[in-house]
């Protein structure tokens, strides 16, 4: 893609997988070499998310959950929602939970239970969600366990 600016300058525009965008300037005499600078254009989503709870097992007598999660991007996942609600959490939501930014990651974590969930519930389903740099956020996914009171 090529852009016309006013008098002799041209700046030329180039997508790479719709991730980097590099910009460079040409004038009537010669080209600038390098990038003058770069950006980060990036739609996709976090992708491959997983959640697992006490690594599987359908029942629980224990109000301390094992739960493990991951996901992967193309660019870098920088923060992950835990919850046991299912409604997708916007991106400037304060349970956020910040990481340092990269292409994989996997997260061991405890969820202790509340006493209203220990007593009021005999199934728990969690849900996480991942987001990117860019505020592009996944798709949510879930696990279930039973409590055997």
């Amino acid at each position: 893609m090529k852009l016309s600016l006013t008098g002799k300058r041209m700046i030329f525009i180039t997508l790479f997988a719709s991730v980097i965008v590099s910009l460079s300037c040409q004038s009537s005499d010669k080209i600038a070499t390098g990038f003058s600078k770069i950006y980060w254009y990036d739609l996709s989503k976090p992708f491959n998310s997983s959640i697992v709870i006490n690594n599987g097992e359908a029942s629980t007598h224990s109000k301390t959950l094992k739960v493990r999660f991951s996901a992967r991007d193309n660019i870098g996942i920088v923060g992950y929602y835990l919850s046991d609600q299912a409604t997708t959490p916007e991106i400037t939501s304060s349970g956020w939970i910040h990481i340092t930014p990269a292409a994989a990651m996997s997260v061991n974590k405890k969820y202790y239970l509340r006493q209203t969930e220990s007593l009021n519930q005999k199934q728990l389903t969690l849900f996480v969600w991942f987001k990117d740099a860019a505020g592009n956020v996944s798709k949510k996914s879930r696990a279930d366990i039973a409590f055997l009171l």
